[in-house]
């Protein structure tokens, strides 16, 4: 007996001895009346065996009120049924799984098809003691999460049993995995199908342990070792049955699966139509790893992998499931792998394991291959922005203990003392103190788990993704740029610029130099590694800075009080404060009506239409130059005279030249001069008609009211089309815009008739009306609140503000859902 089994078989013998002595309560323990099923087995004075099990008396009570009791009228199911023990080391423990096959009253040899607990109908099902996992929410949630992404996987509900009168504790009610339309939906296939096409499907072949009542030439070793193997995997047949399958059919199913894992185990493994599309579906098996690498299963790959082949005129290639057996996963073992810190890290198909159970080398393969990479990365994130969302897959956790709180968890625990008794030797697994801290850490675990795989995810992408890194640059003339390229997948990568540079990269990130001879926009043309061409994106600016000099401008006049007919000098002077040498330099004076250009004793001033202008050719670094010339006063009144740069070689740090006169930089000047003493005179001004437009003024904001509160209420579901009997998250976000903090705040849904949802903090529930209480809500603050409703049909969720401790602004608290006020809001759901 090795170490495993002795130590549950001894465990099995101490609880066994709890109950014998009466050490527990279980020993006595009744069921009056439960919110779940009941399932009654009558062996009839026969032992529960493993095989060949034994035909007894079956009875189920569901009863559409929710409420069921042992006393009550069989509704969902009163016959026949062979019953077993099932599973392999789970057979060591004292609460023991069973195996259910429907049989006739009549004919008692014969199997029948019977649609149990709201399942679609069929003969074969499974009492799961989830012995070992104490939230009962393991298995469940697996499953759950497959059928969410459209997988078939195992339904399933908790049932409460009871055998020979004496109460057995909670098991999860389940389909067995089988070939049927509603199950596992593939070809029948029978003795006699043969023919070319007839012999090819359906199957159903796993990977596992070889346990119980199996035929030995039914099963096979692969051809190839995996890593961290002693020895390669097995494959065994599950369908058809070991009666069933004829040598033909095995002999089929066993070649075409070692012609996939030949293929496999090629360089041409990617090959887009030779490769290993030739043999799978892929989008299978992508759902199958992710699942189950989110759920960290210690037992992926290696056990209970079941993969089903269609017949070839159905499409004919490998299914990756159903999902099963996830008592080992979500964090049920603590311990760290592959140097990782906690065990919510790490990738598990490269987990170390049972040297003679490897991972089959087949999974690390595909991830080689590009273009399933890139499906397991996007579906993933598919995923998680919809049905594995982590506040959906929280709801679900709560909702399935809300639902087994109401005292089931309390009788099964009674029945099987083992809150705080660890059940797991081979390897440091969680044992909570209490359920609630069983339940907390699984929540806790997962979140993290799922945390960790966002971040993560992104590394199987071999196909190289370049990013350019952001951030523009300013270069002077004649200076280097440096860029900074991301690479992923595996390099080397070779990468070409949008200027025609290109080049390859060994190491990422990629320092890249460029050397533009102007301002210039790189984006990443193309990018490619061993993978092939990839993606890329980023976008870099770089400009190149003329030659920068801080040129500033002044203007006087020799006399500010003149006649008319008077004639004055005017002189504007141009100053270079660097610190660059300045060239072309052209300064401008738009002369006000009433000012006449004479002359100026300087080549570089000319005049037209009132328009003076003044050229540079070049001004050193600390250097000035003047320029006079001389206008006539030709009438009376106020002249405010303004002048400009217009342009230069050089960037100017402080101003803009050609901005216009009105914005008070330093590159422009003005002067004024006054003519005659009439209080009644006319003003005069130079034209501005290129003015850069100015910043607008920022109007004064109203100050909240210090005395009032400003309530308002929104709701925004996780869902707008949702499907029969979905959760749904819907945020509630009550804002206060007030200048004080509210109080007591109390907030009204109107749940649609046939809606549900569960008490929870601060939520209060009276028919089809929940109140949610907030205490506080800071002045120009908000509070968001999710509630988990189960919707059946179409609806209007509504919701006000009922009222609150003070004095509220913009509406009237409490007057109902239809005024169209900002305390009202409502969701309106459409069903899929």
């Amino acid at each position: 007996m090795n170490r495993r089994i002795l130590y549950w078989s001894l465990q099995a013998s101490f609880i066994s001895l709890l109950v014998y002595f009466g050490l527990q309560s279980g020993c006595a323990q009744t069921i009056t009346t439960t919110n779940l099923p009941i399932v009654l087995i009558n062996t009839e004075g026969q032992t529960i065996n493993d095989e060949p099990g034994i035909v007894c008396t079956l009875q189920i009570i569901d009863d559409s009120s929710g409420i069921n009791s042992p006393s009550a009228t069989p509704n969902a199911y009163n016959g026949k049924a062979k019953i077993e023990f099932r599973g392999c080391s789970s057979q060591n423990f004292p609460k023991k799984q069973l195996g259910i096959e429907l049989r006739s009253s009549i004919d008692v040899t014969e199997s029948i098809d019977v649609p149990l607990l709201g399942f679609p109908e069929e003969s074969d099902w499974i009492l799961n003691a989830s012995y070992t996992d104490k939230t009962f929410a393991r298995d469940q949630l697996a499953y759950h999460m497959s059928r969410k992404s459209g997988r078939y996987a195992s339904r399933t509900r908790p049932v409460e049993v009871i055998i020979n009168g004496v109460y057995q504790g909670i098991f999860i009610f389940q389909e067995k995995i089988k070939r049927d339309a509603n199950r596992v939906n593939i070809n029948k296939l029978d003795p006699t199908d043969l023919g070319n096409n007839s012999i090819t499907g359906g199957y159903i072949v796993k990977i596992d342990k070889s346990c119980g009542n199996f035929d030995p030439t039914h099963q096979w070793q692969s051809a190839y070792s995996s890593p961290g193997g002693n020895r390669p995997h097995y494959w065994l047949t599950d369908y058809p049955n070991d009666k069933n399958l004829v040598s033909q059919q095995y002999t089929y199913i066993k070649n075409y699966v070692n012609s996939f894992e030949t293929m496999m185990a090629s360089s041409t493994c990617c090959h887009a139509t030779n490769g290993y599309s030739k043999y799978i579906i892929d989008d299978t098996f992508v759902d199958y790893f992710l699942l189950e690498e989110i759920s960290s299963n210690a037992d992926a790959y290696r056990f209970s992998t079941f993969i089903s082949k269609e017949r070839e005129s159905k499409g004919g290639k490998l299914s990756a499931g159903p999902v099963w057996d996830f008592n080992l996963a979500f964090g049920f073992l603590t311990s760290a792998f592959n140097g990782n810190t906690n065990s919510y890290e790490g990738w598990r198909y490269l987990a170390p394991g049972d040297p003679a159970f490897p991972v089959p080398f087949w999974w690390g393969k595909l991830l080689s291959c590009c273009a399933y990479n890139h499906k397991v990365v996007s579906r993933y994130r598919q995923l998680r922005q919809t049905v594995w969302h982590t506040d959906s897959l929280m709801a679900f956790i709560d909702n399935q203990y809300d639902s087994l709180s109401q005292g089931a968890y309390a009788r099964n625990f009674q029945k099987w003392p083992i809150i705080g008794v660890s059940l797991w030797n081979d390897q440091p697994s969680y044992n909570g103190a209490t359920l609630q801290a069983e339940v907390n850490y699984l929540k806790t675990w997962l979140t993290n788990r799922l945390n960790w795989m966002d971040a993560n995810i992104g590394t199987f992408i071999q196909e190289p993704l370049a990013t350019l890194s952001a951030g523009n640059k300013s270069v002077n003339v004649g200076q280097p740029a440096s860029l900074s390229i991301s690479f992923t997948g595996s390099g080397p990568w070779s990468y070409t610029l949008s200027s025609g540079q290109s080049g390859t990269a060994s190491t990422s990130p990629a320092v890249i130099t460029v050397s533009p001879t102007q301002s210039t926009t790189y984006t990443i043309q193309g990018v490619s590694n061993s993978c092939g061409s990839g993606i890329q994106s980023g976008t870099v600016i770089v400009t190149v800075l003329p030659d920068s000099a801080d040129l500033s401008l002044s203007m006087v006049t020799n006399r500010r009080v003149v006649n008319v007919g008077d004639t004055i000098d005017l002189t504007l002077t141009v100053r270079n404060e660097g610190p660059k040498i300045s060239r072309s330099i052209v300064a401008q004076n738009r002369l006000p009506v009433g000012l006449t250009f004479l002359n100026s004793s300087s080549s570089a001033v000319t005049a037209a239409d009132g328009i003076v202008s003044i050229s540079t050719d070049s001004l050193l670094v600390g250097d000035e130059i003047s320029y006079t010339y001389q206008v006539r006063v030709d009438s009376s009144g106020c002249f405010w005279n303004a002048a400009q740069l217009l342009s230069a070689s050089t960037l100017d740090p402080d101003s803009q030249p050609d901005s216009g006169t009105g914005d008070g930089q330093d590159d422009m000047a003005t002067t004024d001069i006054r003519v005659g003493n009439d209080a009644s005179m006319r003003l005069f001004t130079s034209a501005n008609p290129n003015q850069t437009p100015l910043p607008n003024v920022v109007s004064s904001q109203p100050i909240p009211d210090p005395n009032k509160v400003d309530l308002g209420l929104s709701v925004v579901s996780s869902q707008l089309v949702p499907k029969p009997s979905d959760t749904v998250i819907f945020t509630l976000i009550v804002q206060n815009k007030g200048g004080k903090t509210a109080t007591n705040v109390s907030v009204q849904l109107a749940l649609p008739t046939g809606w549900q949802t569960n008490p929870a903090s601060g939520l209060q529930i009276t028919g089809q009306n929940a109140t949610l209480l907030i205490s506080t809500i800071p002045s120009l603050g908000s509070i968001s609140t999710d509630v988990a409703i189960q919707v059946s049909n179409e609806g209007l969720l509504q919701g006000q503000i009922v009222s609150c401790n003070e004095i509220n602004a913009g509406s009237v608290l409490g007057n109902g859902f239809n005024n169209g006020e900002k305390d009202e809001a409502n969701v309106a759901l459409r069903m899929r």
